[in-house]
């Protein structure tokens, strides 16, 4: 649409109005950017290459200390201290498999709402593993670790793996599992 048509289903001040509006909107900004640095001195940055192997290992070791911690919670029964060692994303996959009874009694009595249905589960064996031996680090898959995401591996002592995973929230490491029974990795 041209101006001339534009006037003449338009009133002269709302012409001006659009045309100042035009002006100040596609004017000089009152702001302005740096240049960028010359692109030779560009870097890609990735925390986790310029991790050292010192920081690997603190934060292997952290993890693994917030997910025995959580083991032993679930194993023990005490399952209100153990959603306390699990991420909010966790948490709120149980409490809402619960069937409106809440996170709690879903870990307590091992029933959980899935599809509509209520099916068992044990939290210690289908969120861990059966037999727990020990925590690693590796177990020669691919993993997609951050440097707030460890994927660790809970392996029992017939030597099948269960893959792990924790996050960093807020102020530690927390298990992360929004799921069940994830596949037992073999020798």
């Amino acid at each position: 649409m041209c101006w001339k048509s534009m006037a003449k289903y338009s009133s002269p001040a709302a012409l001006l109005c659009l045309s100042l509006w035009t002006l100040v909107g596609c004017g000089p900004s009152l702001y302005e950017l740096p240049a960028p640095p010359p692109a030779d001195t560009w870097r890609a940055f990735d925390r986790q290459l310029e991790e050292t192997e010192e920081e690997r290992v603190r934060r292997f070791l952290a993890a693994k200390s917030a997910a025995i911690q959580a083991f032993a919670a679930l194993q023990g029964g005490e399952f209100e201290e153990a959603l306390g060692l699990m991420s909010q994303e966790t948490r709120n996959f149980f409490e809402d498999s619960s069937g409106g009874r809440g996170a709690l009694v879903v870990l307590q009595t091992g029933l959980i709402m899935v599809a509509g249905e209520e099916s068992r589960f044990d939290p210690v064996a289908d969120i861990f593993i059966e037999d727990l031996q020990d925590i690693r680090d590796d177990f020669g898959q691919s993993e997609a670790e951050t440097p707030r995401r460890k994927e660790l591996y809970a392996i029992s002592r017939s030597g099948k793996a269960r893959k792990i995973v924790m996050i960093f929230e807020a102020d530690g490491w927390r298990l992360h599992s929004p799921f069940l029974k994830t596949p037992l990795l073999g020798p």
